[in-house]
């Protein structure tokens, strides 16, 4: 059973969402009740979670890639620091994260400029960034 606490912040929660719906003209069809969204967003979050946990398994399975190492350095300030992705991104020497074009294990010259494929650049800004 829920705190009393915890079905307010539930309720808020619906309230803004539905607000935030028409807002952008959006309306739920009537069978769309309250217990429905709560559900919905219950699911969300659950999955969000399980992909976060995921990834950091993967992280751990390979703790001396350095880009792992850059992406756990990037999650662990997140945490610390009360940040958000985009920001520790921003703080982390050589930013790994930074080209967003890359296609992995393609050769991506428009995205390089220099005819290497992706994974071999991502590598080498890799190991320009610190260590932990």
């Amino acid at each position: 059973r829920q705190s009393r606490h915890q079905q307010e912040f539930n309720n808020r929660l619906v309230a803004s969402i539905r607000e935030a719906a028409l807002e952008h003209g959006y309306e739920f069809e009537q069978s769309f009740n309250d217990k429905r969204l709560r559900d919905r967003i219950r699911c969300f979050y659950k999955t969000h979670l399980q992909n976060a946990k995921k990834r950091l398994a993967t992280l751990q399975k390979h703790p001396n890639s350095p880009i792992h190492q850059s992406h756990l350095r990037i999650y662990i300030r997140c945490v610390k620091q009360n940040m958000s992705v985009e920001d520790s991104e921003a703080l982390e020497p050589g930013s790994v994260a930074a080209p967003k074009v890359v296609v992995r294990g393609k050769r991506k010259q428009e995205a390089t400029g220099s005819g290497k494929d992706s994974v071999a650049v991502e590598a080498e800004q890799a190991k320009s960034a610190d260590p932990l």
